[in-house]
């Protein structure tokens, strides 16, 4: 029997090392740039709600303010992956399931 890797599936479990201090504040620049990737984000929800026959998942003001904070700081180029995988396991509270995965995203390394 083989066993199969469930932890790309599973983005609730929390990282402690993985998440910074969401109370940072951020530049204007950093803060425009953060609104665009979250923009992005939300699209590409919509377009994969379209292709599994799901319905949008709407967010409030306060709920996009917590995403903008969150995917500071984080490498992005796992997020066209997040949004798949909220519209398939996120069916319960998909804002909260997204919001973890985001959280769980690994930090941009930076060249020292």
């Amino acid at each position: 029997m083989e066993k199969t890797d469930l932890t790309s599936t599973n983005c609730n479990k929390y990282l402690s090392k993985q998440v910074k201090n969401l109370n940072k504040s951020l530049s204007k620049g950093e803060r425009e740039r953060d609104k665009g990737i979250i923009k992005m984000l939300l699209n590409h929800l919509d377009i994969f709600a379209e292709q599994w026959h799901s319905k949008p998942i709407i967010f409030s003001e306060s709920e996009i303010q917590k995403l903008i904070k969150a995917v500071h700081g984080k490498d992005i180029g796992g997020l066209k992956e997040v949004a798949e995988k909220t519209i398939i396991y996120g069916e319960q509270y998909p804002q909260g399931y997204l919001l973890s995965c985001i959280k769980n995203l690994p930090e941009i390394k930076e060249d020292d």
